[in-house]
């Protein structure tokens, strides 16, 4: 994903320093009744968004080590199931089976939520090239709000 262009949202920096310089000196800014930002601009500032840490990305896994992960997990289990199959205790055999089953169905599932995050990151890394093709700034902002409406709505009326 790196290869494709990034969306960068025109920001007016001014009105965001004045607002973090204000909070910096009253805590409770935001906590006001007369406050009247958004629940999402409040818990951004207060550091209640993942989006407000953002050395938290390097904290996650790439989904390269998520992969390698659940290939060592299987790998472990796999081998597990050497140590037990020629052994006498039925119960060392049945929990393999049920470690496998709830395993693979993890998996699985797991499999299909990595393979569908990385299509949406594509389609939004594409969508978002486009937009910063053919539309100006303003027009961008635009359809940015648009869109967020309809995330929030679930709908598409404007």
């Amino acid at each position: 994903m790196s290869d494709q262009p990034q969306h960068y949202p025109v920001l007016d920096e001014k009105p965001l320093r004045q607002i973090s310089q204000l909070y910096e000196y009253n805590p409770n800014l935001f906590n006001r009744p007369d406050c009247p930002y958004s629940d999402f601009i409040k818990q951004l500032f207060c550091g209640e968004l993942k989006t407000n840490d953002f050395d938290s990305h390097a904290a996650d896994m790439s989904d390269d080590e998520l992969t390698a992960n659940i290939n060592d997990l299987h790998k472990r289990l796999t081998d597990y199931w050497e140590d037990v199959k020629d052994s006498d205790k039925s119960a060392d055999k049945n929990t393999y089976f049920r470690l496998s089953v709830t395993l693979m169905e993890k998996l699985v599932s797991l499999k299909e939520k990595m393979q569908n995050l990385r299509s949406v990151d594509q389609f939004m890394a594409s969508v978002m090239g486009i937009m910063d093709d053919i539309l100006n700034a303003d027009q961008r902002t635009e359809v940015m709000t648009r869109l967020e409406k309809f995330s929030k709505d679930g709908s598409a009326s404007s």
